[in-house]
């Protein structure tokens, strides 16, 4: 007599499964699940074993394979997700729930910050993909211009694996489904309805019954309204005076109505080409919803991603190619249970959705776009052996706290801009952070592909150039000499504010130049002190100098050296209005020279010199010699008009 122990042979079973235990181990009774393009599926396989404590350790994570003999059978395939125990079936067997899921569904379990430059979605997907351990994805239908050209920068940023190549894929209309297969599941990519491939049974007959394998039940089509144009713009600083934006309106056969126009900003694209390509496929993602459909029915074969066409006359279905977008499946083998009169007769229906495979399926932007509200702190980074690491914009690399695989060279960073107090055409302010400094980054609309650097910040390893909090009531500005500069080599702008000692102080480190362009006038309401090291030069190109000392004195002195005073064309004047004016040489001559004459005056009495001679004039001429005067000529004149006095102890005559 045939017992249920008898009948727990898999390999006489319509339902059958491989798992890590072994054959008979676990028997399926039923499956139930959902399967969707651009999203992982879901399957629930029920089992029942003899073994009544089967852990959960030896299937989680683990691949699973389900078929179906029926008819022409169907292959699922997936990885254990979860594994409930549930109630005696009989004093033989125990229920257990298992849960399968693809491969990619576990890439849901990870989260990185990591950022890729010149690389394009396929490379990014292709990078994330591989380093997840798994091999079994086929990029090769991700062939569009949205898809595979680099992008200069893109930010996997607290996204797991899986959130991050979704949300690529999206952004650029590219979808994913999964085909099955005995002992392994593919995941297939690609960015048209060229990668959707027909069903095993292609043509499939609506019979109105759900008794028929390989037929439909039931399918209708569904009209929906959708915008009918797209616009959006976006900014480039790069090409700052170029119009980015672009539209696509609808092809979709829509009655005749308002243009309903959604308008998005920003497009996140860089140039105009690429906002074209944009908005068409954003247009293509709202037209999604028009050609679908919805149907049941019982065969096995159709699955997410897979093409069929329908026979017979079917209004908006005939002729028409279709692809199965979403598909609920219900199975049920409780065949093992029939002799003891708790069975039933094998089942398996499915209620599914489909759209027209002649319109382009773009699955819709459902994964979230991380945003950084706030702002960060990153690090500037530059090539060794530089301090200073700048473009001809002004901007730097930055290495953020959360990349742990940057070199601190810069590979993993952008150029990134930074803001300045004034910005204008070559006119503005120019502060370069150093790398090595800590700068404060905001992000354009919170995306993490649009870093900015909105300041800096002191740490503990970089304090300010003044002696806190002793030093609190200065302000400035102090730089440091590049390349190589130590803590004495810099130029300093500082305000000091502390009452009754306020100073500005200026230092240059080397030389410094001052340009004005009109009129220079400096107040100083006491002393004023310039001290020279080496050497001074002041010329007035075209004009007058004039020093005045309004009360007080004015004084030359010179150490060592001499004093030269020329004036190659024009006078020279020096004038007291009271006073004295002493010429006093310790040691050594005076000597002054003319061309046509000297000339001394005090009131009616003169000392003149000239090309023709000496003469002296006065009220009275007093010539006196303490040891001897003499006067020697060819001729020598001595005459007076009215008395003649020649006196000495001794006159000689001769």
């Amino acid at each position: 007599m045939s017992t249920a122990r008898d009948a727990a042979k898999e390999a006489e079973r319509p339902f059958r499964l491989t798992t890590p235990l072994g054959k008979d181990t676990l028997i399926a009774t039923g499956i139930s699940g959902t399967e969707w393009i651009s999203r992982p599926y879901q399957l629930r396989i029920e089992v029942v074993s003899k073994n009544l404590d089967v852990k959960p350790a030896d299937l989680l994570g683990k691949p699973v394979g389900f078929e179906s003999v029926m008819n022409a059978g169907r292959h699922f395939h997936g990885r254990v997700k979860s594994v409930a125990p549930g109630t005696m079936a009989d004093r033989q067997f125990r229920r257990y729930t298992i849960e399968i899921v693809p491969w990619f569904w576990f890439l849901r379990l990870t989260s990185d910050c990591r950022i890729f430059q010149k690389k394009s979605v396929k490379d990014i997907v292709q990078t994330v993909l591989s380093e997840s351990g798994f091999s079994d994805y086929d990029l090769g239908g991700l062939k569009g211009q949205l898809a595979t050209k680099p992008r200069e920068y893109c930010v996997q940023y607290r996204e797991s694996d899986f959130a991050f190549v979704s949300r690529l894929l999206e952004e650029v209309g590219a979808h994913y489904h999964f085909e099955h297969k005995a002992g392994s599941h593919k995941m297939v990519v690609g960015d048209s309805n060229d990668c959707f491939a027909d069903v095993a049974d292609p043509n499939k007959t609506l019979t109105g019954s759900a008794r028929e394998f390989l037929g439909l039940q039931s399918f209708s089509s569904v009209g929906a309204y959708a915008p009918t144009k797209w616009v959006h713009t976006d900014y480039n600083y790069e090409t700052p005076s170029q119009s980015l934006e672009a539209n696509a309106a609808t092809v979709a056969d829509l009655p005749a109505s308002p243009v309903y126009e959604i308008f998005d900003y920003p497009g996140l694209y860089p140039q105009k080409g690429d906002g074209t390509a944009y908005a068409k496929l954003r247009i293509e993602q709202e037209e999604a919803a028009q050609g679908s459909a919805y149907g049941s029915g019982s065969a096995p074969d159709l699955y997410a991603g897979g093409a069929f066409s329908i026979d017979g006359d079917m209004a908006g279905a005939k002729g028409r190619k279709w692809v199965v977008n979403s598909i609920e499946h219900m199975g049920q083998d409780l065949s093992l249970f029939a002799k003891s009169g708790g069975g039933s007769s094998t089942t398996y229906s499915n209620n599914f959705t489909a759209v027209s495979k002649a319109v382009p399926f773009r699955p819709p932007r459902v994964t979230p776009r991380p945003v950084i509200s706030g702002v960060q702190t990153a690090v500037v980074v530059g090539p060794a052996g530089e301090e200073i690491h700048t473009d001809k914009m002004g901007r730097v690399y930055v290495q953020f706290h959360w990349d742990r695989y940057g070199d601190r060279k810069g590979s993993t960073s952008c150029w990134v801009r930074v803001a300045q107090p004034w910005a204008g055409k070559n006119w503005g302010t120019v502060y370069i952070p150093r790398i090595g400094d800590e700068v404060v980054v905001s992000f354009i609309e919170g995306n993490p592909d649009r870093p900015i650097v909105t300041g800096s910040v002191y740490n503990a390893e970089r304090m300010p150039p003044y002696n806190l909090p002793g030093e609190k009531t200065k302000t400035g500005i102090r730089s440091r000499s590049s390349l190589g500069g130590g803590g004495s080599d810099f130029n300093e702008l500082t305000f000091d504010d502390k009452k009754g000692s306020e100073q500005v102080y200026f230092h240059a480190q080397k030389d410094m130049e001052r340009k004005v362009e009109n009129n220079e006038k400096i107040d100083v309401d006491n002393d004023q002190t310039i001290t020279i090291g080496n050497n001074q030069s002041l010329e007035v190109e075209k004009g007058n100098r004039k020093i005045k000392v309004s009360k007080g004195n004015q004084s030359t002195e010179i150490s060592m050296g001499n004093h030269d005073t020329e004036i190659k064309m024009g006078n020279m004047s020096i004038k007291l209005g009271m006073g004295n004016m002493t010429t006093k040489l310790d040691l050594g001559k005076q000597e002054t020279e003319a061309m046509q004459s000297i000339e001394m005056k005090v009131g009616a009495n003169s000392i003149k010199i000239d090309q023709t001679g000496v003469t002296i004039k006065g009220i009275m001429i007093k010539i006196e010699g303490t040891a001897m005067v003499q006067t020697k000529g060819p001729m020598v004149e001595s005459k007076a008009d009215a008395l003649h006095i020649v006196k000495g102890g001794i006159v000689m005559i001769n």
